[in-house]
């Protein structure tokens, strides 16, 4: 069984992380099986106290080892964002597992943020011209990138996570209807 705290971070950590899966799922590396299956045994794991098989826990830990294929110099073939999501995945099967002491906060704080920084950074890559192709972040330049929209955007939509990760009851129609 998952404690209702445990489930409550765990509830946080699946917006964040199901935002991540669209994202790579429009990777021609994606494979939605078993990622897709492993993410809704984790909404049912939150709305229900019921832990996720561990063949289904095994499944995605094997998978995971092999989701992001390397080429023959060792550079993954995923973006950012595939990158991201297996973090995330993996952050989360050590979560069920015991083997992390960490907190799930990895998750949006760290893996989902780092993407949408990705996004920023290249719009003002974009903005200095096609004679420019790199940016270096200094002082200024971070602090307009905390201060893009995007940013901004991102935070507030943390924000809505963790109230709702924190306000709504956990009880599979509550959970169904906070996914949106």
């Amino acid at each position: 069984m998952i404690t209702p705290p445990q489930r409550r971070e765990l509830l946080r950590a699946l917006y964040s992380t199901e935002r991540l899966y669209l994202g790579f799922s429009a990777s021609s590396i994606f494979q939605k099986q078993p990622a897709r299956q492993f993410l809704d045994a984790l909404w049912n794991a939150v709305a229900t106290g019921d832990m996720p098989s561990q063949c289904l826990i095994r499944e995605t830990d094997l998978y995971l080892e092999n989701a992001v294929p390397l080429d023959q110099y060792g550079v993954s073939a995923a973006d950012n964002k595939g990158e991201a999501f297996v973090l995330a995945l993996h952050s989360l099967v050590l979560f069920l597992t015991n083997e992390s002491s960490e907190s799930l906060d990895f998750i949006p704080e760290e893996f989902e943020r780092f993407v949408v920084e990705e996004v920023v950074t290249d719009e003002m890559i974009d903005q200095l011209g096609p004679t420019q192709q790199t940016l270096l972040v200094t002082e200024e330049v971070r602090a307009e990138i905390e201060n893009h929209p995007l940013i901004r955007a991102f935070a507030n939509q943390l924000k809505m996570d963790e109230w709702k990760a924190k306000s709504i009851d956990l009880n599979p129609v509550d959970i169904e209807n906070s996914k949106a």
